[in-house]
């Protein structure tokens, strides 16, 4: 039976893609796992970035999802691993149907949620979370992305405070690096792109998303000793 994460928010521009296309992307080259990420979101960016990176990320590509189709694939003996992309933020009417369907029943393991720590994003952010996905019995993990090199301090006061909602917070923070985009331009993951010295912002960035990562398979109880083993290695 596949572990199921799906990856999703309540607010636009934070990232959400990058975070689904990183996970699928170290599960499948670093832990050696079985995987196929499931594009639910009508623009389907993460199936063109996936298919553009080709042998780069070795995972199967699934388009388009429903309810029928996610139980399916969490039943699957196929794959180890099930990255959705879900639907953007202002489809937050089809997160719930994808997620609870017809029997009120969750077919997903976790919902990864990405934020920024700033105040714009976090409000609405905690009425999503306790109005639409606290219902549905889904675990969340909330990951707190595009992190302000300027706002680490805010990034710790606001991972407090969304643990006091009672929610658990990825470990690991991404901060806002241009080596994200510039790898979406290039067709390319992180992993494959130049990565220069030991303080270059790609290595950062690969370095980030693969220990988040991490965070987010033993979540759901996957093994990722392996990315943490490369993450040691680098230190």
């Amino acid at each position: 039976m596949a572990k199921v994460i799906a990856v999703g928010g309540p607010k636009g521009g934070v990232g959400k893609t990058t975070v689904a296309l990183n996970i699928a992307t170290n599960a499948a080259r670093l832990a050696g796992m079985r995987v196929v990420l499931a594009d639910a979101d009508p623009n389907r960016s993460s199936m063109d970035a996936a298919l553009a990176a080709g042998e780069g990320m070795p995972i199967d590509v699934a388009e388009g999802l429903d309810h029928e189709r996610l139980a399916e694939l969490h039943r699957s003996r196929r794959y180890d691993l099930v990255v959705v992309d879900l639907p953007g933020a202002r489809e937050s009417g089809a997160l719930t149907a994808l997620l609870q369907g017809h029997e009120r029943k969750a077919a997903v393991d976790a919902l990864v949620m990405p934020t920024r720590p700033k105040l714009m994003d976090i409000r609405p952010f905690r009425r999503v979370l306790d109005e639409e996905v606290t219902p549905i019995g889904v675990p969340v993990l909330v990951v707190l992305v595009r992190v302000d090199y300027r706002q680490t301090r805010q990034a710790e006061e606001r991972r407090a405070e969304i643990e006091e909602w009672g929610y658990p917070v990825a470990k690991t923070a991404t901060r806002a690096l241009d080596a994200h985009d510039d790898a979406l331009e290039r067709r390319v993951t992180l992993m494959d792109m130049p990565r220069g010295g030991q303080r270059s912002s790609t290595r950062a960035a690969e370095r980030e998303y693969r220990m988040m990562s991490a965070d987010v398979l033993e979540f759901v109880g996957l093994d990722a000793a392996k990315l943490r083993e490369q993450s040691e290695g680098e230190q």
